[in-house]
């Protein structure tokens, strides 16, 4: 399961002092938007179907993927996808 987390707090305990549908805090490529609004849509899209669909390597996705848990963006729980807060 993957989890979107919008919160620009440094604690989990600060209050968010921005909208919810503000942008995040954080530079992304239209490819990890797209990424997220296609794991957003099917909580059960694989890896492979998201590089097929955005014309790129498996690889790349990874990347992507990566880039976006670095981030505080997605968080994998097991096997699924989830993406939440959009």
């Amino acid at each position: 399961m993957v989890t979107v987390f919008a919160s620009k707090g440094k604690e989990a305990n600060d209050p968010l002092n921005v909208l919810l549908n503000d942008p995040l805090n954080v530079l992304l490529n239209d490819r990890q938007k797209l990424l997220l609004k296609l794991i957003n849509d099917n909580k059960f899209i694989t890896a492979d179907e998201l590089a097929a669909i955005c014309a790129v390597s498996g690889k790349t996705i990874k990347r992507d993927l990566d880039f976006l848990k670095n981030k505080n963006m997605l968080k994998r729980m097991g096997s699924k996808k989830l993406a939440i807060g959009n």
